[in-house]
């Protein structure tokens, strides 16, 4: 599908008598695209996908049937990966009829335990996103199950210090508020009858999430029970890659696929003109 509607020309990496096979079955015709023999060997294939990448032959990575650790790993190598400096975190892009904006939620996927120097490079990348999406000023909720500061809830305390550390603006032109529980960064009316003034209730672009496992609980949630059509990308690297769930439809397939070419177009545009934030 996404070959149909002209979002990528692929290269296409493993045993190549193997994905033949399949794309004959498919009655898909491969010949006109790039086919690179590979052993049948998740390490290696991984490291060759990689130096596609990171050597200016293909401009987006998107994992097939290799396990997101090896393909991680290639990315993350010193040497050879697409380091860039920043973490890697994913971000899922959501749209639903009963929200006035996309919502990017970050980070479901990659990072397992998020300190504050992980949270900035985690909302660097979403704030990123965001422009490529044409959203230049984001409100920014960062999440937390209650308002207050409390330490026994250390995320109430991260997302505090992001708060004032965004706010004197590294990241640019945005406004954020945290920490702020889910009903009143998702409504205006839930902030009011709390008591708490905000900018950003009901209006926020980015959910900074308090752990992968609360984002994950969300955006599936968001799939499976409100019907949200979603996209997703990790950023953080050289280049946009494509990490899909082998739960993921084939709807999510496409809409991440077109999401990562639009990112990869809008950011070398934007690299043109403007300083990178990290």
């Amino acid at each position: 599908a996404a070959v149909r509607r002209e979002l990528v020309e692929p290269v296409l990496l493993g045993p190549a008598p193997r994905i033949r096979e399949l794309a004959e079955r498919l009655d898909f015709d491969i010949a006109p695209f790039s086919l690179i023999d590979t052993p049948d060997d998740e390490a290696a294939l991984s490291v060759r996908a990689v130096a596609e990448v990171k050597e200016g032959r293909a401009d987006l990575l998107m994992k097939g049937s290799v396990s997101t650790e090896r393909l991680l790993k290639a990315v993350l190598d010193r040497a050879h990966g697409l380091r860039s400096g920043r973490v890697l975190s994913h971000v899922a892009v959501a749209e639903l009829p009963s929200y006035p904006r996309l919502m990017l939620h970050t980070d479901g996927g990659i990072n397992l335990h998020q300190d504050l120097a992980t949270r900035k490079d985690i909302l660097a990348n979403a704030v990123e996103l965001a422009r490529c999406l044409e959203n230049d000023h984001p409100h920014v909720a960062c999440m937390a199950l209650v308002e207050k500061e409390n330490p026994k809830l250390p995320e109430t305390l991260d997302m505090s210090e992001l708060m004032r550390w965004a706010g004197g603006g590294p990241l640019g032109n945005l406004i954020i508020e945290g920490p702020l529980a889910i009903d009143v960064a998702l409504s205006r009316e839930a902030a009011q009858l709390k008591g708490i003034p905000s900018r950003v209730a009901g209006r926020a672009d980015i959910f900074l999430g308090p752990n992968i496992s609360a984002v994950n609980f969300v955006v599936k949630s968001l799939i499976l029970l409100a019907g949200a059509k979603v996209a997703g990308l990790v950023l953080g690297a050289a280049a946009p890659i494509v990490l899909l769930s082998r739960s993921d439809s084939a709807e999510i397939k496409l809409l991440s696929l077109a999401l990562g070419t639009l990112h990869d177009e809008q950011e070398i545009a934007r690299r043109k003109h403007r300083p990178y934030f990290g």
